[in-house]
């Protein structure tokens, strides 16, 4: 990955960021009704601020912050960050890397879409007014599935304006199969603290494993980073997706996702990967094995023994 390009806070304030806002960007964010949040200020700990004024059809940047609602203290490095997508504002209240000096912080949290849209122009999106429609003009059917032999033309597209593809009977049965007996080998191995798996707590209070790391060690999972029927479907995408060095702490990770969570990373709903900032620039694609398989080991506690049915393992490359 290239080295992201640098950023002077003030100068990206006075220039850069009006530019985009004047070419259309300003009027994308307008459609997230960021009047009713109230206006947004960065201030940076040496002193310079910023305010983002929302007004009908577009938004003004103020110097200062008088006149904001909620004032975001943080580093210039990390606002840095945040304008590349590479943090994001829950990652950056969760981390305690930025400061809410005035207002409430979720107003940060809710400004994040009209933020997308002033920093890269991405269109806040309204289920609402959504009209996806795919390439003969129809409605797009949300629930479509395709198989490896479909048209790639009309996978590319609705790709493309779904934002998700669904391909089945991608791998065989066997091959699951193979995949499946891999994860558990490595489950099974793992244990709190060895700073290569993640745990969390459930409602029992059993302490269970969320998430397995450097798994590239087994061949048959390496080789999926370079697997043609993989590599075939990443080329679908607009945007080059190209896996994450082998050697890279979570290169090919297995998730685990667990029911009934109270603590930790694993039952997560459908939802943006992730809100803590970075995966819209570095995550991957990744294979969905064993839905509603049962936990094959029997470690104690500290292993999630009497884990219930309704465990799904995903083997995804980041």
């Amino acid at each position: 990955m290239r080295p992201a390009p640098p950023l002077d806070f003030i100068d990206f304030h006075r220039h850069e960021l009006p530019r985009r806002l004047a070419a259309g960007h300003g009027a994308l964010a307008a459609e997230d009704d960021l009047e009713a949040i109230g206006p947004l200020a960065f201030r940076v700990p040496e002193g310079a601020s910023f305010t983002y004024r929302p007004r009908p059809g577009g938004v003004d940047v103020v110097e200062g912050d008088a006149e904001a609602r909620t004032v975001i203290e943080v580093e210039a490095e990390r606002f840095r960050e945040l304008v590349l997508d590479l943090e994001s504002a829950p990652g950056l209240l969760y981390a305690g890397r930025v400061r809410c000096r005035r207002g409430d912080a979720m107003r940060f949290v809710r400004w994040e879409p009209g933020l997308r849209a002033m920093f890269h122009g991405r269109p806040v999106f309204h289920p609402d007014r959504a009209r996806l429609r795919d390439r003969q003009g129809r409605p797009l059917e949300p629930t479509r599935a395709f198989a490896p032999g479909d048209d790639r033309e009309e996978m590319a597209d609705f790709l493309r304006t779904a934002g998700y593809l669904l391909v089945r009977g991608v791998f065989g049965a066997d091959e699951v199969a193979g995949l499946g007996r891999h994860a558990a080998t490595l489950e099974a191995a793992a244990f709190p603290g060895d700073k290569r798996s993640w745990w969390g707590r459930n409602a029992r209070g059993q302490e269970v494993l969320c998430r397995v790391t450097k798994c590239g060690q087994v061949a048959d999972l390496r080789a999926l980073e370079s697997d043609p029927r993989i590599t075939d479907l990443a080329a679908l995408s607009d945007v080059p997706l190209v896996p994450r060095h082998l050697d890279a702490e979570d290169g090919i990770s297995i998730l685990i996702k667990n029911p009934d969570m109270i603590e930790g990373l694993s039952d997560l709903p459908w939802h943006r990967d992730c809100g803590m900032g970075g995966h819209a620039s570095m995550s991957r694609a990744g294979v969905l094995d064993l839905p509603g398989a049962e936990p094959t080991r029997d470690r104690g506690a500290a292993h999630a023994a009497g884990q219930p049915r309704g465990v799904a393992r995903l083997l995804r490359s980041d």
